[in-house]
């Protein structure tokens, strides 16, 4: 499960809201099932149908067991993108589905839909830089004397130069570098950090203000019509004089074409400009706190940072039980992400080095849940509508193989008749399963209520279509979805997310009951209707259902503190309202709840975001 939206925006925020609407089912919801259920119960074709899968064969703690130790072993190095272990999960699944005899699902007659996940970068051929004083051509090399910084945008500039100092605007100092100096179509000249003099405490010369920021430096310039930024170390003192790293994973770009040079090419050019060295034009600003920009008279620069996509390339994985009723030309999907953090630093201790992250509840439980219901169903009675098991890469950068699946489907999006969601429900407490989704289908109320009490389980609404897994790209599309999750515990994320700590019989059990639902659902001729649901508001807070006096009295000071208690609004808080997602290099706009400031602002799908917060 993810705790970002594209692209990791107020990841915490995100995963609060989705907790705040995880309430006990109240009886007033059960208005919304429909009228045949209404009028006693399921219909007999459902009762049949579930009934009939259940004398096929049971999912087993150990057979669910067995994928999962697999799937979250050191051997798959925590399945992150771009590393081997991902691919190996990948084919472990494909194997699975051929094995419970699917259709190959994805593209090519194959059982993958792979595709450049576009959020690696790499310099590419073409990449120059040269400076011009008089006639005179000095082209520079790339890795030696320049590199492009990872913000870049891949634009080709030649133009004027003008050095600004530190690029900075600081008016607490009454300090720009940009007073008194044209820099509109320029190319600008800046010292990277900033001078001590801004410093909150010059004795400690790494710990950086805001100013020294490349974004913020980046925005100065644009804000003022800048061609291209090229950064130079300032003189530490340490004659270290290194070029940033160009990282494969920064994503985005910051507007305009960016470059680092070393302190000796900024030399060349400087006094080939008749301008003095970088190093004395630092010392004049630290010993006058004043700027020192001006324009280099007859200095031109020019070049072009050829950015490209390099991957990763990643792959979802797909299986198709073809149905033989009277709908199996519609599907219902049944999915969860096989991705996980790979292996990388922990956030509890980000210095300890990396750390295998294996993830065994998030998600080799959703994904092994996948799989034994492919089996269960494989094995048993053919459906009235088709099954498309899927399981999703690059779920923790931001739902992006859902999403992708959505943009670039390999079965009719408009046949798609439900999509059911597994996502960490390796860790059953007390016999509590959270169902998300429950009010965007017509009839899924009634259902989990009956499947819940029929395997003993308590059903927990778990809020709207809307949330932090892949069920939300399709609930974006007007799919009704049904999102199964056991809840969160401290090792969410953790490199202790580990298969000893996996309930298997209850995770079992949340398979069966999820291949009962899609039964269910096949066996009704009538398609569930969608219904919006953003579920933004609990009803009930989740902590008092907890029976921990102790939590209660946490819910208790969160609802002072939010103003319920003095009339306030119900735990609301602040929020934008906006899904955003990125394509092409944009963020847009892929659904709004109409509720939210955005929604009244009259915000609407396919906006595009050009900045939050003037960002």
């Amino acid at each position: 499960m993810t705790l970002h939206v594209l692209p990791r925006i107020s990841s915490f925020v995100c995963r609060l809201a989705a907790l705040a609407a995880l309430v006990v089912l109240p009886p007033s919801a059960r208005g919304m099932i429909d009228p045949v259920a209404a009028r006693g119960g399921a219909p007999e074709a459902v009762k049949a149908a579930v009934t009939e899968v259940r004398r096929v064969g049971q999912i087993t703690a150990e057979g669910y067991g067995a994928h999962v130790q697999y799937l979250a072993s050191d051997e798959l190095g925590g399945r992150g993108i771009g590393e081997p272990g991902i691919d190996l999960a990948a084919e472990y699944i494909a194997k699975q589905f051929r094995q419970a005899g699917l259709e190959p699902g994805g593209t090519e007659g194959s059982y993958f839909q792979q595709f450049d996940l576009g959020l690696w970068r790499k310099v590419g051929e073409g990449t120059a830089l040269a400076f011009k004083v008089g006639e005179e051509i000095t082209p520079l090399k790339l890795d030696e004397d320049y590199r492009p910084l990872p913000w870049t945008v891949a634009e080709a500039f030649d133009a004027e130069v003008v050095f600004v100092g530190y690029g900075i605007t600081n008016e607490d100092e009454d300090y720009d570098d940009y007073a008194g100096v044209d820099v509109a179509g320029k190319v600008v000249v800046m010292l990277r950090y900033e001078p001590t003099f801004m410093l909150d405490d010059p004795s400690k010369p790494d710990r950086h203000t805001a100013y020294a920021a490349f974004q913020v430096k980046a925005r100065g310039a644009t804000d003022r019509d800048a061609a291209a930024i090229v950064v130079v170390n300032p003189d530490s003192g340490d004659g270290e004089d290194k070029l940033y790293e160009f990282t494969r994973g920064s994503r985005g770009n910051f507007g305009v074409p960016m470059v680092h040079v070393t302190r000796a090419a900024a030399d060349r050019l400087l006094k080939a400009a008749g301008q003095p060295g970088i190093v004395e034009l630092q010392k004049k600003i630290e010993e006058t706190k004043r700027p020192a920009s001006a324009l280099m008279a007859g200095a031109r620069l020019g070049g072009k940072m050829n950015v490209v996509k390099d991957g990763p390339i990643v792959r979802n994985v797909l299986g198709v039980l073809r149905g033989d009723g009277p709908q199996a030309d519609e599907f219902i999907i049944i999915g969860g992400h096989y991705d996980h953090l790979g292996t990388t630093p922990s956030m509890r201790n980000p210095a300890g080095g990396p750390q295998i992250h294996n993830g065994a509840d998030d998600n080799a439980s959703g994904t092994s849940g996948v799989i034994e219901v492919a089996k269960l169903m494989g094995a048993g009675p053919k459906p009235n509508r088709s099954i498309l098991f899927m399981t999703f890469t690059a779920e923790e950068s931001g739902l992006l193989g859902s999403a992708h699946w959505t943009r670039e489907p390999t079965v009719p999006l408009e046949k798609v008749a439900t999509m059911l969601n597994m996502d960490m429900i390796g860790r059953m407490r007390e016999n509590r399963l959270q169902v998300g989704g429950m009010r965007t289908g017509g009839g899924f109320v009634e259902l989990l209520e009956r499947l819940g009490h029929e395997y003993g389980l308590n059903i927990v609404d778990g809020g709207g279509g809307r949330g932090p897994s892949d069920h939300s790209s399709f609930y974006r599309k007007d799919i009704p979805v049904l999102f199964f999750f056991t809840g969160l515990h401290k090792q969410y994320h953790q490199p202790d997310d580990d298969y000893p700590l996996i309930n298997c019989e209850g995770a079992a059990k949340v398979a069966q009951l999820v291949a009962d639902a899609a039964y269910a659902i096949s066996a009704n001729p009538v398609r569930p209707e969608f219904q919006k649901d953003a579920g933004s508001k609990p009803l009930l807070d989740p902590d008092f259902d907890s029976g921990d006096p102790r939590a209660e009295r946490r819910a208790a000071r969160r609802r002072q503190a939010r103003g319920d208690e003095a009339g306030g609004p119900g735990g609301a808080g602040v929020r934008l309202g906006v899904y955003p997602e990125a394509t092409d290099g944009k963020l847009i706009v892929s659904d709004v709840d109409d509720s939210s400031a955005a929604g009244r602002a009259g915000i609407r799908k396919g906006d595009r975001i050009l900045s939050i917060g003037g960002t």
